[in-house]
Protein backbone atom coordinates (compact mmCIF):
# COMPACT_ATOMS: atom_id res chain seq x y z
CA UNK A 1 0.00 0.00 0.00
CA UNK A 2 2.63 2.14 1.02
CA UNK A 3 4.59 1.97 -2.13
CA UNK A 4 1.06 2.27 -4.21
CA UNK A 5 0.75 5.97 -2.32
CA UNK A 6 4.79 6.79 -3.27
CA UNK A 7 3.98 5.52 -6.48
CA UNK A 8 1.09 8.23 -7.16
CA UNK A 9 2.67 11.05 -5.56
CA UNK A 10 5.60 10.78 -7.40
CA UNK A 11 3.63 10.66 -11.24
CA UNK A 12 1.50 13.52 -9.58
CA UNK A 13 4.56 15.56 -8.82
CA UNK A 14 6.15 14.63 -12.34
CA UNK A 15 3.01 15.32 -14.05
CA UNK A 16 2.62 19.01 -12.46
CA UNK A 17 6.42 19.41 -12.68
CA UNK A 18 5.77 18.94 -16.17
CA UNK A 19 3.08 20.78 -16.54
CA UNK A 20 4.85 23.74 -14.78
CA UNK A 21 7.49 23.57 -16.63
CA UNK A 22 6.27 23.97 -20.21
CA UNK A 23 3.93 27.29 -19.20
CA UNK A 24 5.61 30.43 -20.41
CA UNK A 25 6.49 32.99 -18.69
CA UNK A 26 3.70 35.70 -17.99
CA UNK A 27 4.88 38.59 -16.67
CA UNK A 28 3.25 42.06 -16.38
CA UNK A 29 2.83 45.26 -14.72
CA UNK A 30 -0.34 46.71 -13.37
CA UNK A 31 -2.37 44.29 -15.64
CA UNK A 32 -0.07 45.00 -18.80
CA UNK A 33 0.85 41.45 -19.93
CA UNK A 34 4.85 41.82 -21.57
CA UNK A 35 4.32 40.10 -24.95
CA UNK A 36 0.48 40.73 -24.99
CA UNK A 37 -1.50 42.89 -27.70
CA UNK A 38 -2.03 46.74 -26.24
CA UNK A 39 -2.93 49.89 -27.79
CA UNK A 40 -2.04 53.12 -26.75
CA UNK A 41 -5.46 53.95 -25.96
CA UNK A 42 -5.05 50.76 -23.13
CA UNK A 43 -1.59 52.22 -22.06
CA UNK A 44 -2.86 55.91 -21.11
CA UNK A 45 -6.15 54.56 -19.45
CA UNK A 46 -3.98 51.79 -17.58
CA UNK A 47 -0.81 53.29 -16.88
CA UNK A 48 -1.08 56.76 -17.58
CA UNK A 49 1.23 56.76 -19.77
CA UNK A 50 1.45 59.26 -22.92
CA UNK A 51 2.14 57.32 -26.72
CA UNK A 52 3.48 58.43 -29.79
CA UNK A 53 4.35 56.68 -33.13
CA UNK A 54 8.23 56.08 -33.94
CA UNK A 55 9.10 53.91 -36.19
CA UNK A 56 6.41 51.69 -36.72
CA UNK A 57 5.70 51.46 -33.12
CA UNK A 58 4.73 53.12 -30.08
CA UNK A 59 6.65 54.24 -27.86
CA UNK A 60 4.63 54.91 -24.15
CA UNK A 61 6.54 57.75 -21.12
CA UNK A 62 4.89 58.45 -18.09
CA UNK A 63 4.97 59.01 -14.50
CA UNK A 64 4.05 55.78 -12.44
CA UNK A 65 4.70 54.05 -8.80
CA UNK A 66 5.85 50.15 -8.25
CA UNK A 67 6.14 48.99 -5.14
CA UNK A 68 4.80 52.31 -3.89
CA UNK A 69 7.70 54.00 -5.30
CA UNK A 70 7.56 56.93 -8.15
CA UNK A 71 8.64 55.66 -11.19
CA UNK A 72 9.76 56.74 -14.84
CA UNK A 73 8.00 54.22 -17.00
CA UNK A 74 9.22 53.68 -20.61
CA UNK A 75 6.74 50.97 -22.49
CA UNK A 76 6.82 49.93 -26.06
CA UNK A 77 4.28 48.60 -28.19
CA UNK A 78 5.94 46.49 -31.45
CA UNK A 79 5.40 46.38 -34.96
CA UNK A 80 2.86 43.34 -34.25
CA UNK A 81 0.82 45.49 -31.51
CA UNK A 82 2.69 43.41 -28.37
CA UNK A 83 4.13 45.13 -25.48
CA UNK A 84 8.18 44.28 -26.05
CA UNK A 85 9.53 46.45 -23.44
CA UNK A 86 8.39 47.91 -19.98
CA UNK A 87 11.12 50.01 -18.32
CA UNK A 88 10.64 51.61 -15.19
CA UNK A 89 13.46 54.06 -13.73
CA UNK A 90 13.23 54.97 -9.59
CA UNK A 91 15.31 56.49 -7.17
CA UNK A 92 17.60 53.11 -5.55
CA UNK A 93 16.80 54.25 -2.32
CA UNK A 94 13.64 52.03 -3.08
CA UNK A 95 15.36 49.49 -4.11
CA UNK A 96 14.77 46.64 -1.28
CA UNK A 97 10.68 47.18 -1.51
CA UNK A 98 11.19 46.97 -5.39
CA UNK A 99 13.01 43.82 -4.79
CA UNK A 100 10.74 41.89 -2.22
CA UNK A 101 7.74 43.20 -4.38
CA UNK A 102 8.68 41.43 -7.49
CA UNK A 103 10.08 38.26 -5.88
CA UNK A 104 6.60 38.11 -4.13
CA UNK A 105 4.99 38.30 -7.64
CA UNK A 106 7.79 36.38 -9.98
CA UNK A 107 9.15 34.27 -7.02
CA UNK A 108 12.84 33.57 -6.08
CA UNK A 109 15.32 35.12 -9.11
CA UNK A 110 18.54 34.30 -10.39
CA UNK A 111 21.26 37.17 -8.82
CA UNK A 112 24.44 38.07 -10.13
CA UNK A 113 26.59 40.74 -8.24
CA UNK A 114 29.16 42.84 -9.16
CA UNK A 115 30.84 46.26 -8.53
CA UNK A 116 30.40 49.62 -10.05
CA UNK A 117 32.38 52.38 -9.84
CA UNK A 118 31.01 56.12 -10.07
CA UNK A 119 33.55 58.97 -11.73
CA UNK A 120 34.97 59.80 -7.86
CA UNK A 121 36.31 56.07 -7.78
CA UNK A 122 33.89 55.13 -5.52
CA UNK A 123 32.81 51.56 -5.29
CA UNK A 124 29.37 50.53 -5.03
CA UNK A 125 27.29 46.21 -4.78
CA UNK A 126 25.52 46.09 -7.76
CA UNK A 127 22.60 43.29 -8.01
CA UNK A 128 21.25 42.18 -10.90
CA UNK A 129 17.89 40.23 -10.16
CA UNK A 130 16.45 38.08 -13.16
CA UNK A 131 13.62 36.12 -13.52
CA UNK A 132 12.54 34.49 -16.70
CA UNK A 133 14.24 32.90 -19.81
CA UNK A 134 15.42 34.42 -23.14
CA UNK A 135 11.62 34.65 -24.88
CA UNK A 136 10.55 36.68 -21.64
CA UNK A 137 12.18 38.30 -18.62
CA UNK A 138 11.95 40.87 -16.04
CA UNK A 139 15.63 42.15 -14.70
CA UNK A 140 15.95 44.22 -11.67
CA UNK A 141 18.62 46.31 -11.42
CA UNK A 142 19.76 48.16 -7.89
CA UNK A 143 22.08 50.50 -10.38
CA UNK A 144 21.34 52.14 -13.27
CA UNK A 145 23.51 54.79 -14.79
CA UNK A 146 24.04 56.21 -11.26
CA UNK A 147 24.04 54.89 -8.13
CA UNK A 148 21.16 57.16 -7.25
CA UNK A 149 18.73 55.36 -9.98
CA UNK A 150 17.43 51.67 -9.95
CA UNK A 151 16.09 49.82 -13.01
CA UNK A 152 13.29 47.10 -13.78
CA UNK A 153 13.90 46.26 -16.72
CA UNK A 154 11.10 43.74 -18.48
CA UNK A 155 12.02 42.54 -22.10
CA UNK A 156 10.70 40.13 -25.01
CA UNK A 157 12.82 38.32 -27.65
CA UNK A 158 11.87 40.90 -29.77
CA UNK A 159 13.32 44.02 -27.70
CA UNK A 160 16.67 42.13 -27.46
CA UNK A 161 16.73 41.61 -31.12
CA UNK A 162 15.88 45.29 -31.77
CA UNK A 163 18.82 46.53 -29.30
CA UNK A 164 20.90 44.48 -30.61
CA UNK A 165 20.07 45.40 -34.45
CA UNK A 166 20.47 49.08 -33.06
CA UNK A 167 24.00 48.81 -31.60
CA UNK A 168 24.86 46.60 -34.90
CA UNK A 169 23.48 49.70 -37.01
CA UNK A 170 25.49 52.20 -34.34
CA UNK A 171 28.56 50.27 -34.21
CA UNK A 172 31.57 52.20 -35.60
CA UNK A 173 29.66 55.41 -34.54
CA UNK A 174 31.63 57.88 -32.44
Amino acid sequence: MKQGIFAFTFATLVIVSTAYAGEKNQFDFKGVVLGEIATPEFIQQTLGASCGANGGMQVCNGGVTIAQAPAAINLVIGKTGRVIRIALQFNSGEYADVEEALTGKFGVPRVHRSTVQNGIGAQFDQIESYWGDDEASVVLHRYAGTVRQSLVYFSTAEDAAMKRANAAANQGDL
